[in-house]
């Protein structure tokens, strides 16, 4: 013990040699970047053992990184392989909307023959879990789960399309009790079917890798670099593509819980907001002039104050609360300047935009565009919820650059059941809402996409008219894509919440509007209501029969009689991984690399996997 004391009192007098002719300011300052050094080391080292921090340093040298590179491209085209000879059985897939809509009896046949090739090889296979209901069981076919619709005609060819007229409601009409049926009928053929299990249901990565590509054409995108994920509605889509970003700053900027800081107009939608809440990230929204544009030297400024803990900005196509389509190549460029991602936000304007003349929706064409969002369960005319997330490459400081989706992967290596992972939140996903929105393209194509497009943004401009004859209502800004926003002309004074009242009365007649903040009314036009040949006199008529009444009770307000109301309403099993660890006989160059990059290895194994099975390096 004694020795011990002599060897710290040695080492202190040493110290206090050294120091003996150093400024007390080199002192102090020499003691705080020690302190702050090893601050730093710990924070880092909280998260993570030893090996995988050394791990992550060997990734800083060319070589390893090179090597690390080629592994995970030799594994992501593995799997390609794979995939591409799995989805020869069941014909060349469909990576565009065609140009007119399939018929009927066609469609039933693709589906009935995808189905057959699916359910048929499960009926005397007896699986661990998979299927638990007394379905699809030794061939019996009043239990086998799937009814066989109805094939081709004689003489009919598979891929049929015929042109359609969609200019009355009795076409709309037709329409739509077309795809009642056939959403019906594949519902029974598919409702069995789970993505999640790879070997048994590869349908379901078969239909998705079609309709994410489907979907990406009509946006610019490109067969190969646009990979992407079917969700549940745009609120998943929209919150999938936050939790990529987070986790793009966390693996290229080192973020920490909390650090990462989106940027935003204050026009965007709430799901943005809920992903701020749900994936501890700081969002922050600059204000959008009230007729709903925004000025991108807000979001300037915002970058150069958040700096490097911005892992994206977000724009809309068009915006929810007055549809406006905000400027995607200047937010394209922000991006690319500042070398962060830019989220382009389509789930309201999706399938109309796409088809106006006056607009060009090729934003992941758009250098700096790294992601999107489209809801095929509204103006795609899929049931509800339907939705895609599409995904361009970004930058990576390992892989120099690499898909977004590469940071939705979860990649579970260890866990005691097997290997695990799964592309985004949800283990277990239904296929049918993607076969769902698979039919919905088929048969509508592009040309009746683009008559329903155009009926939509000429009732608009007839609904804003109608406003505008109505004084003291007032157009926020002339309707650019499907949302029709208004509000009491601000130079009247009338008193607050009155557009409220209007918007109550106007639902005691029928229409029902969206009440939004700062004292405005939306109506987000459907194809329901503008092929409805007795909207527009009605809304005409609703709207003077309102007004009449509201200055009524306007006049009441104003002596003190009555109250308007105050504020909006509320918005209505993997293949191959690679196994950490390391075998007695490998060499010891092959230790030392298993042992630095093993985990991080095999959990890129499991991502390369699923890079491979949604398109990576697929050509057109």
């Amino acid at each position: 013990m004694s020795s011990y004391l002599d060897h710290l009192r040695n080492g202190a007098d040493k110290v206090d040699k050294k120091l003996k002719n150093a400024s007390p300011a080199k002192v102090i300052a020499g003691t705080v970047v020690g302190v702050f050094a090893l601050q730093k080391l710990r924070n880092y080292f909280a998260d993570k053992s030893l090996r995988e921090a050394a791990g992550d340093w060997a990734l800083y040298l060319p070589m390893i990184r090179a090597e690390y590179r080629k592994e995970f491209e030799k594994n992501m085209m593995d799997s390609r392989a794979k995939v591409i000879q799995k989805y020869a059985s069941y014909g060349t897939p469909i990576t565009e909307i065609p140009e007119h809509g399939w018929t009927a009896d066609s469609i039933r046949s693709l589906i009935n023959d995808l189905a057959e090739k699916t359910n048929k090889p499960l009926e005397n296979l007896n699986m661990s879990g998979t299927i638990y209901s007394n379905s699809l069981r030794n061939g019996d076919s009043k239990h086998s789960g799937f009814v066989t619709i109805n094939k081709l005609p004689e003489g009919a060819a598979p891929g049929e399309m015929r042109k359609r007229e969609l200019k009355t409601a009795a076409d709309l009409n037709a329409l739509s009790l077309e795809l009642s049926d056939l959403y019906t009928a594949t519902f029974k053929q598919s409702y069995l079917w789970n993505s999640l299990h790879l070997n048994e249901f590869g349908i379901g990565d078969y239909l998705t890798y079609q309709v994410i590509n489907m979907v990406a054409s009509v946006f610019g995108g490109t067969v190969g670099k646009v990979m992407g994920f079917c969700t549940s509605g745009g609120t998943e889509s929209l919150m999938t593509a936050m939790r990529c970003y987070k986790n793009w700053g966390v693996r290229n900027r080192g973020h920490k819980p909390g650090e990462g800081v989106v940027i935003c107009a204050d026009s965007i939608h709430a799901a943005v907001m809920k992903a701020g809440i749900a994936y501890n990230l700081e969002v922050v929204c600059v204000p959008a002039n009230q007729d709903g544009t925004i000025r991108v030297k807000t979001f300037k400024e915002a970058l150069n104050k958040y700096g490097k803990r911005v892992i994206c900005i977000v724009g809309s196509g068009p915006s929810y609360p007055c549809g406006v389509v905000d400027p995607i190549k200047d937010l394209g460029q922000l991006a690319l300047d500042y070398g962060i991602g830019l989220h382009v936000d389509c789930c309201l304007g999706g399938f109309i935009i796409n088809f106006l003349q006056q607009h060009n929706s090729d934003f992941l064409a758009i250098p700096g565009v790294t992601s999107l969002s489209a809801d095929t369960h509204k103006n795609g005319w899929a049931p509800k919820g339907s939705s895609v997330l599409l995904t361009n490459p970004t930058r990576d400081a390992v892989m120099n650059e690499i898909n977004l989706a590469y940071y939705s992967l979860y990649s579970i290596p260890g866990w005691s059941g097997g290997v695990y992972g799964t592309p985004k939140d949800n283990g277990s996903a239904s296929c049918t809402h993607t076969l769902h929105a698979f039919v919905a393209m088929l048969a509508i194509g592009k040309s009746g996409y683009t008559q329903i497009a155009q009926g939509i943004f000429d009732t608009c401009n007839q609904m804003a008219q109608i406003v505008d004859q109505c004084p003291p209502l007032k157009m926020v800004t002339a309707p650019e894509v499907n949302v029709v926003a208004f509000h009491i002309d601000p130079s009247v004074q009338w008193g607050k919440g009155a557009i409220y009242a209007f918007a109550h009365m106007m639902e005691q007649r029928g229409f029902v509007l969206s009440a939004l903040k700062a004292h405005m009314v939306h109506f987000c036009v459907t194809g329901r209501l503008a092929f409805n040949p007795d909207a527009m006199k009605c809304f005409a008529d609703a709207c003077k029969i309102c007004m009449e009444e509201l200055k009524e009770v306007n006049a009441a307000v104003c002596r003190g009689e009555k109250a308007f109301p105050g504020d909006a309403g509320i918005y209505g099993q993997l293949e191959a991984a690679m196994e950490p660890g390391a075998a007695s006989d490998i060499s010891t160059a092959q230790y030392v690399q298993n042992w630095l990059l093993g985990q991080k290895g095999a959990e890129d194994a499991v991502r390369a996997y699923f890079m491979g099975i949604m398109g990576y390096g697929q050509k057109e």
